[in-house]
């Protein structure tokens, strides 16, 4: 695609969600994300990740290519999915990198509450764009015109809700317009 890109993938899915093509220079940031995550979750070693918003399973290759930690791997665009619901199965880590902002705050509480009754025990990676005037230069920088398209809770909203049901427990950023965020439900 190119030295700049237009970082979002097409797919077949009538939903108009974007997935990221990891291409271009923004490759080395989404790359960096996906990074910190199996760092993250490498060091917790739990036996079943979910990676919800899966897009095009760079964080389940490398979990698999590096430990024997299964990765789930569901994403709203059935194409990219390997199972038809994250309900159906069981899991010990629940990983959404760039995904919470494309639900709105009931869907995104509704969602909590359902892993919390699901398992209290359950750990969380959120990778949250900041959304920061610094994230939409550099979408601009890079020709992604659409990097926040469609985005319904801005980076406080997501934050907000998070808070009201986690722990947060370890904060890392990436670049200063990511914060992948490691959590657990509050007790």
């Amino acid at each position: 695609m190119g030295f700049f890109n237009s970082n979002i993938l097409r797919t077949k899915s009538e939903d108009l969600t974007p997935v990221t093509n990891y291409s271009g220079i923004s490759r080395i940031y989404f790359n960096r994300i996906i990074l910190k995550t199996f760092e993250i979750i490498k060091k917790h070693s739990p036996k079943t990740v979910l990676d919800f918003g899966c897009g095009k399973k760079k964080l389940s290759f490398l979990l698999k290519k590096e430990t024997n930690i299964t990765c789930l791997n569901y994403d709203i665009k059935k194409e990219l999915s390997e199972i038809d619901s994250y309900k159906d199965y069981q899991f010990d880590f629940f990983v959404a990198n760039h995904v919470l902002a494309f639900l709105n705050e009931d869907e995104l509480v509704k969602l909590l509450t359902e892993l919390k009754v699901k398992n209290k025990d359950l750990l969380f990676i959120f990778g949250i764009g900041t959304q920061s005037i610094l994230a939409k230069m550099l979408a601009f920088l890079t020709l992604n015109f659409k990097s926040h398209a469609k985005t319904k809770l801005s980076f406080n909203q997501q934050l907000k809700v998070i808070k009201e049901f986690c722990e947060i427990r370890n904060v890392q950023d990436i670049f200063f317009i990511t914060k992948i965020l490691y959590c657990k439900f509050k007790d």
